[in-house]
């Protein structure tokens, strides 16, 4: 019996853990034209995500309750980082990181785990497992 229960408790928080973060990758047309977008919504705190305008700029962005916290960030991979500062969107109302480089969105298909740290102390450890269809799909839209 406790082999049952402890299988079907397993088997939940299995399933709940496969579906509690997937990756998406999305087009949308907004005011200056079609804009690509690979994200996933961190639950309890909100979305992360990647964009860009086929052929030119890219940005990160975090949507969440980082409220009054810097927009200073690193993020890091398996022996990548990136750091940025960023700023609130007039358009979207999040933190935005520009000068997003192509080769760090690459190595986050291929990662295991991202951190990102907000100079404020925030640290996000965001699952990457299943990103990398909704990355490359993202690269090739970003690559126009």
């Amino acid at each position: 019996m406790r082999r049952f229960v402890f299988s079907l408790f397993a088997g939940l928080l299995l399933t709940s853990a496969s579906t509690a973060f997937e990756w998406k990758f999305s087009e949308t047309e907004e005011d200056w034209g079609l804009t690509c977008f690979s994200s996933i919504d961190l639950k309890g705190f909100g979305t992360l995500g990647f964009m860009a305008v086929p052929g030119g700029p890219r940005a990160a962005y975090l949507d969440g309750d980082i409220n009054g916290a810097s927009s200073k960030s690193k993020w890091q991979l398996e022996g990548l980082s990136w750091s940025a500062g960023g700023e609130i969107s007039d358009y979207f109302g999040w933190h935005e990181y520009y000068e997003l480089p192509l080769d760090f969105v690459e190595a986050v298909g291929a990662a295991e785990a991202l951190q990102v740290i907000i100079a404020d102390g925030v640290t996000l450890d965001v699952p990457l497992n299943g990103s990398s269809t909704a990355v490359q799909l993202f690269l090739d839209c970003a690559k126009g």
